[in-house]
């Protein structure tokens, strides 16, 4: 979805877990927003690092 428009910034917002995230990736999004998946986890750290370690190997900073 995000491929398709402007060469800009594309944000993914709302629902997305670390499940979700190769999707969104795939989508286009360049840039997440995660809220629920980090603070309603029991690890907030592991819930943190394994969200960071899915875009490294997506390639996202």
């Amino acid at each position: 979805m995000c491929a398709t428009g402007p060469a800009r910034p594309c944000f993914a917002i709302g629902g997305i877990d670390r499940e979700r995230l190769d999707e969104v990736l795939a989508a286009g999004a360049d840039r997440v927003v995660v809220v629920r998946a980090i603070t309603e986890a029991r690890n907030i750290e592991a819930a943190a690092r394994a969200l960071k370690q899915r875009l490294l190997e997506n390639g996202l900073p």
